[in-house]
């Protein structure tokens, strides 16, 4: 599968960082992470979400 990668963004974002983009709490992310709506990975104990994963989140949540 081919990744696609945004120049000069982070590959892997904090659960907080998420919570900024989306305009959401931290608490919101974590329950959209819980539900299955957002992947997120594991890093070192700590919740990460890739490009990837959040610019597929988006793009689902704009088909609907």
């Amino acid at each position: 599968m081919f990744m696609e990668i945004e120049v000069g963004v982070p590959l892997a974002f904090t659960v907080q960082q998420v919570g900024e983009i989306l305009s959401c709490s931290r608490s919101q992310v974590y329950v959209l992470i819980k539900t299955g709506e957002l992947e997120s990975t594991k890093i070192r104990g700590s919740r990460r979400v890739t490009q990837n994963q959040l610019l597929k989140y988006i793009r689902r949540i704009e088909s609907t």
